[in-house]
């Protein structure tokens, strides 16, 4: 997340040192260590407001940046844009192209409320239409991010390269998400040499294809982000207090710093290696789950071989197993952000909004382990959150707030179990249905004391 309005002071005894950690150090809408290009319109159509500072040039309808070489990204890419736009309003949106729209990525509307993402895959072509979720004749504000990578998860064992582009679609004024994954077989290299722009594609003198919807917001970069991150952002945008700490450590020597725009670049190095509160900015999900079609989930609960009952203070829960995993924990966490986005409706398609309540829990053993006489004893966490809707014609449902962040419970080896349970209220009804469209635990670290600022473990 981004590090924001830092401050530090540095005191030559022992290499000690106090920092001040802004309120919105994360869920941010501003530049992060990875981002090449922030526009805010409202402030300026032209100025960078990200660590490149490179203005773009003003014309009628948008901006345009020629032999844009910082923004020919090819993957990992993230392009964020916050517009507004009705179900009739077309044209491109931004684009990375030449004077005849073919280039790197072109994102627009189709004057039907359907995004088309275009994307260089040997040619430009349309890989994908995504309509925007609960879309009206109305002028509405839309968040979109489209995330694109190398998939992680093909297969090693000598399957041809494939690319995943996932797009989430937020509808700020209906509260109403899309969520959608595509893989390409093909990916083709950015030109450095090509145009930037946003409100149309750049054609060499004007706005080609003008954007007939208002851009509000811009943000670009070189990682992929996931659904989960682009609603701590834009949406929840949550933030951690501010707090003052003074470093135990000695300053360390950061010896092999990560190239331009990744990650885990130098501002986190130091930051996880000299404050250890900040140091989980620099720490992955555990868990991070989006999945293109999942299986609808029912109260009958079947087949029984697929779930788990546990009993949560004394209220039965079902789990099922294909939401278990087994994870290392790092050190320095001992907290869980946990996001559940869940869809639930009526099965008999009566219109009567129905009730899922979900738990995700943290164990330090398998669920349904016994507890052993004089054994280590088995530890286990967790929070609840409800979702009563009818979302079978409302779009894909929603997040689910929780109540809590989540308690770490880890073994002796430092693994924890981590699964999440639902149960259906009985006058929910027996036709509640629901999925789970998207899962994250993101590892946070709670200071707990002036002498100790960092819990460690359970």
């Amino acid at each position: 997340m981004a590090i924001q309005g830092s401050q530090f002071q540095v005191s030559a005894a022992f290499g000690s040192a106090v920092v001040t950690v802004g309120a919105a150090a994360q869920g941010s809408t501003f530049a992060k260590v990875d981002t090449r290009l922030l526009v805010d319109t409202a402030a300026s159509a032209t100025n960078d407001e990200s660590q490149r500072a490179t203005a773009l040039t003003s014309t009628a309808g948008g901006a345009y940046e020629t032999a844009s070489a910082r923004l020919a990204i090819d993957e990992p890419r993230c392009i964020e844009v916050r517009f507004s736009a009705n179900n009739t309003d077309a044209g491109t949106i931004l684009a990375h192209t030449d004077t005849v729209a073919a280039g790197a990525y072109r994102l627009r509307l189709d004057g039907a409320g359907v995004a088309e993402l275009y994307a260089d895959v040997g040619v430009m072509l349309n890989i994908l239409d995504v309509p925007l979720p609960s879309v009206s004749a109305s002028t509405e504000t839309f968040v979109m991010q489209w995330s694109t990578i190398q998939d992680p998860d093909q297969d090693a064992g000598g399957d041809a390269a494939r690319w995943l582009h996932e797009v989430t679609i937020y509808n700020e004024d209906q509260d109403a998400w899309t969520i959608v994954q595509h893989e390409e077989p093909n990916h083709a290299a950015s030109d450095p040499a090509d145009a930037f722009a946003y409100g149309g594609y750049w054609n060499g003198a004007t706005l080609s294809d003008a954007f007939g919807g208002a851009i509000g917001k811009i943000r670009i970069g070189v990682r992929f982000h996931s659904s989960s991150e682009m609603r701590e952002d834009w949406i929840a945008q949550s933030a951690t207090a501010v707090s003052e700490v003074e470093v135990r450590d000695p300053l360390l020597s950061i010896g092999t710093t990560r190239p331009d725009g990744e990650f885990a670049g130098p501002e986190y190095a130091h930051a996880g290696a000299m404050v250890r509160q900040t140091g989980q900015r620099s720490l992955s999900p555990l868990v991070n789950l989006l999945t293109n079609s999942p299986p609808t989930l029912q109260n009958t609960f079947a087949p029984a071989s697929r779930w788990a009952v546990i009993s949560f203070d004394g209220v039965e829960y079902n789990a099922p197993i294909s939401l278990l995993w087994h994870r290392p924990v790092p050190k320095m966490a001992n907290r869980l952000r946990v996001s559940v986005h869940l869809q639930v409706w009526d099965g008999a398609e009566a219109g009567t909004p129905r009730t899922v309540n979900v738990i995700a829990a943290s164990s330090s053993a398998r669920p349904g382990t016994l507890q052993i006489l004089g054994g280590t004893p088995i530890e286990t966490y967790w929070i609840t959150g409800t979702r009563t809707a009818d979302d079978l014609s409302g779009g894909m449902g929603d997040y689910v707030t929780m109540s809590a962040d989540l308690r770490i419970a880890r073994d002796d080896d430092d693994f924890t179990w981590l699964y999440l349970a639902f149960q259906i209220p009985p006058l929910s009804g027996s036709d509640a249905l629901w999925k789970v469209h998207a899962v994250s635990f993101d590892t946070v670290a709670y200071p707990t004391s002036e002498s100790f600022p960092l819990e460690v473990g359970p």
